[in-house]
């Protein structure tokens, strides 16, 4: 699934993105994969939110993770 980056904000060493799937079908589980400015800093963590259904979960990334798996139940 593609995703649309609808912004962006810097807040110090912190930049956040903004971006959104269309309607995700039914699932169970999800892999997500996030390239996303990787090489940028060293010692780079990024956070990704998934809100499904209203229930938010977080999962982690640093330079060297590849996909993550995502339990939606």
């Amino acid at each position: 699934m593609a995703f649309v980056v609808l912004g962006a904000e810097a807040d110090g060493d912190d930049v956040y993105f903004y971006c959104e799937s269309g309607e995700v079908p039914t699932t169970k589980a999800l892999s997500i994969t996030n390239t996303m400015v990787m090489a940028l800093f060293e010692g780079q963590l990024n956070l990704v939110n998934i809100d499904a259904g209203g229930r938010v979960q977080t999962t982690a990334f640093i330079a060297d993770d590849r996909a993550k798996a995502l339990s939606l139940r």
